[in-house]
This record gives structure tokens, sequence and C-alpha cells, in this order.
């Protein structure tokens, strides 16, 4: 097995030889919290969406010949299940780089970046 370690963002793992082509996307299982995230939530808020363990229940994969990747970082950080352009135009304190596509999640509070949590 090959592995790419990228800390804080993610781990790649793939197999030597006899790849499917098949990914094994696991992005809201992250638990390492970034230094600069400082939410104003409760941290059991924030934990409780984390979908833990799920990297451990596709540890074989990569030996039956799948990509495997594990984003490090919690999805109550940056939810990598959604498009960069997903956010809350109320959450920005100024212009975003590119036109926003907000969709029904964002208006929720659950799109790119969360702005509602329950405890």
């Amino acid at each position: 097995m090959q592995q790419k370690y990228v800390p804080g963002v993610l781990v790649r793992r793939w197999p030597e030889t006899g790849d499917v082509p098949v990914v094994f996307d696991i992005p809201r299982s992250g638990t390492t919290y970034p230094c600069e995230f400082r939410p104003s939530a409760p941290f059991l808020a924030l934990h409780q969406s984390v979908s833990m363990h799920v990297e451990k229940l596709y540890e074989g994969v990569v030996d039956a010949g799948a990509h495997w990747l594990y984003a490090l970082f919690p999805n109550t950080f940056i939810d990598a299940n959604h498009h960069e352009t997903d956010i809350d135009p109320e959450l920005l304190d100024g212009p975003w780089p590119h036109p926003l596509q907000t969709t029904q999640k964002s208006r929720l509070g659950i799109g790119l970046i969360h702005s509602k949590f329950w405890a």
C-alpha cells in the first residue's frame, strides 16, 4: 500500500498494483481541529456531527484495490461534501472571489461553512 499524508488536511492510500476505479471518500470523520478554528458553539455541539470511525470501517478497501481518501479536518470546519461556492453570503465579511451558488443546505446552516449546530 502506498500513502500520502498532508498534515491537518488528508490521508490518501492506494494499492501498489491492481487498483480498481473506486475511491472511498471519507470527508466527515476528521477530528483534527485547526488552531485557527475558533467557533462560538460548544465543542460537543460541533463534535457530534463528526461521523466517527468511518475510516476504520473502510480500512480494508485498499487491499481490495480501491483508493481511500480521508479528510483529517472536521466537517464543522469545512464540509468537504459541498462545493466551494455553496456558502451563505450572510456568513461572509467581504466579497467572495467567485459567484456564490448557495444551496438549501447553506440556507439551513449546513453548507460548506456550518453556522447551525445542535446540542
